[in-house]
């Protein structure tokens, strides 16, 4: 089964912040300190990604001003009720899970080789 991936660029410094989160989770005896950033992380990437799926692709279809204003409003307020319970969330996971989103975010952002049968 082929397996597909949605991708968007990231800006090279929020890059190397993720990267960094990573590994940092990933080399850490104690992953919960590094909880805090991973929400930040997530959080960035969340912005980078709907800006260029969403964001971008209404107003390459032409729609107008007031209803992108609209749109990003709705965004707005919903992202903060978002942040609120999920910033509790991730402070609350254990290094296990933490670990498991830093890995699943990884991959995520990694180009795999394609395997020849």
């Amino acid at each position: 089964m082929t397996k597909k991936y949605l991708g968007f660029p990231l800006p090279k410094d929020l890059e190397e912040r993720v990267e960094e989160v990573i590994n940092d989770i990933q080399e850490a005896s104690n992953k919960r300190q590094y909880a805090l950033k991973l929400f930040q992380a997530i959080n960035d990437l969340s912005d980078v990604g709907l800006d260029y799926y969403f964001i971008q692709s209404l107003r390459t279809a032409g729609l107008g001003k007031i209803k992108m204003i609209a749109i990003e409003n709705a965004i707005k307020m919903n992202k903060k009720a978002i942040l609120t319970i999920g910033k509790g969330i991730i402070k609350g996971m254990n290094d296990n899970q933490l670990l498991i989103i830093a890995n699943i975010i990884e991959s995520s952002i990694t180009i795999s080789p394609k395997v020849e049968a």
